[in-house]
């Protein structure tokens, strides 16, 4: 099963330290330079399976929406 870590403050940087590697796609963050993606509609979702949502609670919503419409665990 590989994950997808939207967020990379500090609840996403300890996600991606507990995961391991093998498990990980990528991560999510338009202000991160360590980020994969800046985007995460730049990620196609047959690479995916899970969703490591680590964003602010204002933005989750429509994450979370999202993420259930194309049957992704969160």
């Amino acid at each position: 099963m590989k994950a997808l870590v939207i967020g990379l403050g500090t609840q996403g940087k300890k996600r991606l330290k507990l995961l391991p590697k093998k498990d990980v796609y990528g991560s999510v963050d338009p202000y991160s330079d360590q980020s994969n993606f800046k985007k995460f509609q730049e990620v196609d979702p047959k690479f995916y399976d899970t969703v490591f949502l680590c964003v602010p609670d204002k933005e989750k919503k429509f994450l979370i929406y999202y993420f259930l419409k194309i049957k992704k665990n969160i």
